[in-house]
């Protein structure tokens, strides 16, 4: 249970670690618009493969 825990804990950590930046890039150089186009395909994706 703790294993399970560590690992779900710790990939939230890098996300939030990695996706500031990579949001930050992607709202300098193109738009916020390309950013949230680009999450919504992604975020159906997910969404289906958890269901």
């Amino acid at each position: 249970m703790a294993c399970c825990q560590g690992i779900i804990a710790s990939t939230f950590a890098i996300g939030a670690a990695v996706a500031l930046p990579i949001g930050a890039y992607l709202a300098q150089y193109y738009s916020w618009q390309f950013a949230y186009e680009t999450a919504l395909p992604i975020l159906a994706v997910l969404i289906l493969m958890l269901t």
